[in-house]
């Protein structure tokens, strides 16, 4: 008798790499390498009556407990060629909007080619030599670029249904969170533009790298300019929020609630 349970059944594991002072395993000094550790990172173990993994306990570690395994411990996850790691002079993001307000606009405005715009402003923060560029990391060259993430996957979803896309995977426009229920404002998006009024493709996810514009990914030293040095270089951005018609779709009332998250990252 089997008992089948499928794997949305189990819970979301986070999975983070920490950078530590101890040499005992250095792999590699290359300021780009894929990972060559064949063996799991992680596990998931059953536990039940008759059960060997009925043993194993909280906080355990698999080198040195290991009751049921294999026959009891049915998945694993593994970094093994899926994880670039890059290294060089980086950069994060020092400040921005917790709220980007637009102001109330009617349908007719928009289906007459108005628009609903408000002004943001960016800041990163970098190390000294970060090298600004959207091509794939080498081993002389850690390219750091920066993007708007449509993290919401409705909104993804729509917008890639709807055809919203460019060639290269990036989306053109960012819709409601909740774009086709009754609630939310259909037939509306909003783009993002930069400081020279250049809409800006927006980045899907975060899992493809190295891939440019058409896919949502900006030197930082486009989008930005420098403002301050010293032990760290700061650089602002100015970006406009602009909530426009969709070409060819039906304008509805409604609310517009949709979500961005500013990202910089080796490439």
């Amino acid at each position: 008798t089997y008992i089948y349970i499928p794997a949305s059944a189990f819970s979301n594991v986070l999975y983070e790499m920490f950078k530590i002072d101890s040499t005992r395993y250095y792999a590699s000094n290359s300021n780009r390498y894929v990972d060559n550790w064949t063996q799991p990172r992680g596990y998931i173990a059953f536990k039940g009556p008759g059960l060997d993994t009925n043993n194993l306990k909280v906080g355990q570690d698999s080198l040195s407990y290991w009751y049921g395994f294999y026959r009891n411990w049915p998945a694993a996850w593994s970094t093994f060629s899926n994880v670039t790691y890059v290294r060089g002079a980086l950069c994060e993001v020092q400040d921005y909007p917790s709220v980007v307000l637009l102001p109330t606009v009617s349908v007719n405005t928009l289906a007459a080619g108005g628009k609903s715009q408000a002004p943001f402003t960016i800041t990163i923060q970098c190390e000294s030599g970060a090298i600004s560029g959207t091509s794939t990391s080498t081993i002389t060259s850690a390219n750091v670029a920066m993007g708007f993430l449509v993290n919401q996957s409705n909104a993804v979803t729509q917008a890639r249904n709807l055809g919203l896309t460019t060639a290269g995977g990036g989306l053109t426009w960012l819709l409601d969170t909740h774009y086709g229920s009754s609630a939310a404002a259909s037939g509306v998006g909003i783009k993002i533009y930069d400081s020279h009024n250049m809409a800006l493709n927006l980045l899907p996810d975060r899992t493809v790298t190295g891939t440019g514009n058409s896919r949502g990914w900006y030197a930082y030293k486009v989008l930005t300019s420098q403002i301050s040095s010293g032990g760290a270089d700061i650089y602002s951005g100015d970006f406009t929020a602009s909530l426009e018609a969709l070409s060819g779709q039906t304008i509805t009332a409604g609310t517009v609630n949709a979500q961005l998250q500013v990202v910089v990252s080796f490439q």
